[in-house]
């Protein structure tokens, strides 16, 4: 069973929305579905437009920080709220 997934597109062009819903059909037809209310979108980049995404028809959670693996992970990729929180 998988636990944790992250997607990060690199490139700045694309089709993110088609992505997802692609992604969607992958986690129903094997029957391997995401906890949507656990699913957050972190925007990074000085020219990002801040979309919003769905999953399954719900509205992904937009976030500036986000723990990953025990490490703070924050939208401008700086280090010091890491060394902060334990």
């Amino acid at each position: 069973m998988a636990h944790e997934s992250q997607i990060l597109p690199i490139v700045s062009t694309g089709n993110h929305c088609e992505d997802l819903a692609n992604l969607a059909a992958w986690s129903n037809d094997w029957q391997m579905l995401f906890n949507v209310e656990e699913c957050k979108v972190m925007h990074m980049g000085n020219n990002n437009t801040c979309p919003e995404y769905f999953l399954n028809g719900t509205r992904l959670e937009s976030v500036s920080e986000e723990k990953d693996l025990g490490v703070f992970i924050s939208d401008d990729l700086k280090w010091e709220n890491s060394a902060v929180k334990q």
